[in-house]
């Protein structure tokens, strides 16, 4: 079973953050307690921000959180603000890891006001100029929302100077918690990219996950919908769905040594840490057997005919379980940060 583990706390409280991240950051878990709850059977990796971590980078060694992979998700603060950058990019080499993934959704003045801390893209450009200067691997993903789509332009260029690409367009998901249901009046209609976004992005550009040519009218929220329902009267493609989706389920441990899990939805405490990993994990497998909305329920109707954009069709159902579990008050709260 997969725990995520608020070990550093983050930087930054973006805007589509399904795992509502956000300051203060630090120093929640030290390295040796970590290992602890690796030695006790928990499989872990470190939440949210991990260069944020005064232990930065121990915290991702493998014995820690794995060696799965070599892709380093990061805001870049702690890296750009490393005392000797070399020096740690060397380590994160000893620890496994050859790349680092950005996330911009924006040009400066955006990228800062959706993720709420000035200075966060300087940040990223800097971490990207101090990786490159040690040979380290860059990636960057680009998210359109619909305030952004004019400079998106401007943005694939600075990414072409950056890492030699045009970066990863893509968009997020919905997962089931407050905060994404509040990023919905951020998310891209079709009418939005035909109308706004520059022809050439959608044709030469953005792509599936798959490598193909996106088709904006076939992301949209009316089309999952119908293709929903007709896997669920086929018994065909439910995966798009996020049935039967590994790992499942996922957990969270808070700084207050709290455990939640998170998915399946909804979120709910499972208890308090000291309580030991098998019960807490029992009570995770009696939570997941419950699964919402494996059919559309009449809620879903809402989205009959609109066009507003996921990648998935896990996106548009989860959309709709958010919508039932916080909708109503998520949706009276302004973004006004």
């Amino acid at each position: 079973m997969f725990t995520y583990v608020e070990a550093a706390g983050c930087t930054n409280a973006c805007r589509h953050c399904a795992s509502e991240g956000s300051p203060p950051y630090g120093g929640f878990f030290t390295v040796v307690e970590l290992r602890g709850l690796v030695a006790d059977g928990w499989r872990l990796y470190p939440y949210y921000e991990a260069s944020a971590h005064p232990e930065f980078p121990e915290i991702l060694a493998p014995d820690i959180c794995g060696d799965g992979g070599d892709y380093l998700s990061t805001n870049g603060y702690g890296i750009a603000r490393a005392k000797d950058p070399p020096g740690l990019f060397a380590r994160l080499r000893e620890l496994g890891w050859r790349w680092l993934s950005l996330t911009l959704h924006g040009l400066e003045e955006h990228h800062d006001w959706f993720v709420c801390r000035k200075g966060a893209y300087a940040d990223i450009i800097r971490a990207t100029e101090l990786a490159r200067a040690s040979g380290f691997g860059l990636h960057w993903n680009l998210m359109p929302d619909n305030r952004n789509l004019e400079e998106m332009p401007g943005l694939l260029a600075v990414s072409r100077d950056m890492v030699g690409s045009n970066g990863w367009l893509c968009l997020p998901g919905h997962h089931a918690n407050r905060r994404l249901w509040r990023y919905e009046s951020l998310r891209p209609s079709v009418t939005d990219i035909r109308e706004r976004l520059a022809p050439w992005i959608v044709e030469d550009v953005w792509k599936t996950s798959d490598g193909g040519k996106v088709e904006p009218e076939q992301m949209t929220e009316a089309y999952w919908l119908a293709k929903w329902r007709e896997s669920v009267a086929t018994g065909e493609g439910l995966d798009r769905f996020d049935f039967g989706v590994e790992p499942r389920p996922v957990l969270k441990i808070t700084r207050q040594r709290q455990v939640f899990i998170t998915d399946p939805p909804p979120m709910a405490l499972l208890g308090d840490l000291s309580e030991g990993r098998a019960i807490l994990e029992e009570r995770a497998w009696q939570h997941a057997a419950r699964p919402l909305c494996e059919t559309p329920p009449p809620e879903a109707a809402a989205l009959e005919g609109s066009g507003l954009l996921h990648p998935n069709g896990a996106g548009v159902r989860m959309k709709v379980i958010s919508s039932m579990l916080y909708g109503p008050a998520a949706a009276t709260t302004a973004l006004t940060m």
